[in-house]
This record gives structure tokens, C-alpha cells and sequence, in this order.
């Protein structure tokens, strides 16, 4: 994506360009919360940030590199977040900046919408669904995921 259009849309969201370089990382995390609609912090710290080498260890307290990443990402208008009363917690979801950005990332075609907000007559399934797909990744049980949503697209033609 060019600066230009970067920058207008930056200015259309009212957002202060933070001068965050994206990491692969980054769009990997983008492309996982387009994938499962939203995640949790904790799916997102055993995905992406996990790095003891025995599960039992302890797990670190507040999770405070994940947040802080999720807080460059959100101030940016790639993310964003919605409390769910049930659980008190902050889920993520990728904003409409954060699909284009991701798209010019992409190297394969994606007809997946992002969520636009979370389904509650679904949320225990796929938040139990993206805690599974986390461990599976993480562990190497499997190297590639493909939602529901992508089957739909080979269904249709469409990938």
C-alpha cells in the first residue's frame, strides 16, 4: 500500500500515524483474527508469543508483551476490541483499515469478511475452536488451518 493512501486513511480514521513497522508476525495475526472472527489475548499469546519450552512452566504475568503489541496494532486502527460481559474479558477483532491492509499483504486471494462484531450464539465454539487451532499451529500438529470460511469460497469457485 502507498504512503498516500495510508496516510488518508489514517487521517479519514482520525488515527495518528504511531510510525509502527508491521512484522511478519503482524499479518500472520491479522490473517489468524480474520480467519476466526475474534481471538482472546490468551489465543493470541499461545499462537504468537508462547516461547517456553515446557507447558508447565508458569505463564507470565499479565501477559504484558502481547498487550503491549495489541495496543500498537489497535492504535493504529488495524484492531480492535470488544468486551464480552460473560467472560469480562477484551476479544479482538480486525477493523475494516486492518482487511485492506492485510489484503495488500495476502498473497492468495481471500473472499473471508471480516467479523463486525462477535456472535454470541456462536462464541463458546469459536473461542474453544481458536484455542484449538492455537495449540494445533503452535505444537506443529498441523502447518495450515482453513476455516469454514475459506471452504465456502472453494465451494463457490471463488479460490
Amino acid at each position: 500500500m502507498n504512503k498516500e493512501i495510508i496516510s488518508s486513511a489514517m487521517s479519514a480514521l482520525k488515527v495518528k500515524s504511531p510510525g509502527v513497522k508491521l512484522q511478519t508476525r503482524d499479518y500472520e495475526l491479522l490473517q489468524f483474527i480474520l480467519e476466526q472472527k475474534f481471538v482472546s489475548l490468551e489465543i493470541i499469546y499461545f499462537r504468537f508469543f508462547d516461547v517456553r519450552t515446557d507447558s508447565s512452566e508458569s505463564l507470565p504475568n499479565n501477559f504484558f508483551t502481547v498487550r503491549q503489541r495489541l495496543s500498537k496494532l489497535r492504535s493504529c486502527a488495524l484492531i480492535k476490541s470488544e468486551k464480552v460481559l460473560s467472560s469480562g474479558r477484551a476479544h479482538y477483532l480486525l477493523t475494516p483499515f486492518g482487511y485492506r491492509t492485510l489484503l495488500d499483504w495476502m498473497e492468495e486471494e481471500t473472499f473471508i469478511k471480516p467479523a463486525k462484531k462477535i456472535d454470541f450464539s456462536l462464541y463458546e465454539h469459536d473461542l474453544r475452536l481458536s484455542l484449538i487451532r492455537a495449540f494445533s499451529e503452535k505444537r506443529g500438529i498441523c502447518k495450515r488451518w482453513y476455516s469454514e470460511k475459506w471452504f465456502g469460497s472453494f465451494k463457490r469457485g471463488r479460490v
